[in-house]
């Protein structure tokens, strides 16, 4: 389902190991147990984190695609995304901030990959209108590459 200009050389790493510290009181009062709001589904019946990689998807090849999340809640990651093709899960022992994530994963990448282009993408946040945003992450990704 990837645009033939994506090619083999895009990656996609998804940040999903942060703790929710703004809307985390809210969540537990929801839920009635604390849950990082990557791991919520706020409308319709997918998560953002299901958001973000279904998005990431369009892009680059299952294969391509680096989750970083947190080991706590590692199996809420895996529970949201089974079913999709395998992309690589990266478990961070505890929470170590958004450099640390996108160096191991780009460290990873770039041991397997070392042209690839990366596409780095938070699964914390609603994207509305989606197709707005493929396009410009395909114009970065043209103006990149």
């Amino acid at each position: 389902m990837n645009p033939a200009w994506a090619g083999k050389r895009l990656w996609s790493i998804i940040l999903a190991g942060g703790e929710d510290s703004r809307v985390g009181s809210l969540i537990r009062c929801w839920l009635g147990r604390p849950k990082p709001k990557q791991y919520c589904t706020f409308g319709g019946t997918r998560s953002l984190l299901q958001h973000t990689v279904d998005r990431a998807a369009k892009l680059s090849e299952w294969e391509h695609i680096v989750t970083v999340i947190s080991r706590e809640y590692e199996p809420d990651a895996r529970s949201q995304l089974k079913g999709r093709a395998e992309c690589t899960l990266l478990a961070q022992p505890r929470h170590a901030k958004t450099t640390a994530a996108i160096y191991v994963s780009l460290t990873s990448i770039r041991a397997r990959d070392p042209q690839a282009t990366v596409v780095v993408y938070p699964s914390d946040h609603f994207v509305y209108p989606e197709s707005r945003f493929l396009q410009s992450v395909q114009r970065a990704v043209w103006t990149v590459e």
